[in-house]
């Protein structure tokens, strides 16, 4: 699994979320970062592949299918959130609300 954080030059660091097929799970549970813009939280949310695998690995067809369990867990704006690119500012900031906030790795597990 692929982990990372949501930093900005204000000082905003959001906790670690992790992406890929969680370790001894034998390829059963995928694990999907989910973001929620109101409160900054950042949150490795673990769902069945087969869930996952229905959805033909898109994030998008997936919120559609399961969002509102997600956004009842996660808040009302809860998204899917996988970074195209690390170190480059792409969204606004939840402290700030600049459009500083970028992703950094913090590791493969």
């Amino acid at each position: 699994m692929f982990c990372f954080k949501l930093v900005c030059d204000c000082g905003f660091q959001s906790g670690d979320a992790c992406w890929g097929v969680r370790m001894g799970s034998r390829g059963q549970i995928v694990v999907v970062p989910i973001y929620d813009p109101a409160t900054g939280g950042l949150h490795s949310h673990e769902v069945p592949a087969a869930e996952w695998d229905d959805s033909d690995d898109d994030p998008s067809l997936w919120l559609q299918k399961y969002g509102p369990g997600v956004r009842d867990q996660f808040g009302k704006d809860a998204s899917v959130l996988i970074p195209a690119e690390y170190d480059k500012p792409f969204m606004v900031c939840p402290s700030c609300g600049r459009e500083s906030c970028r992703a950094i790795s913090t590791g493969i597990v």
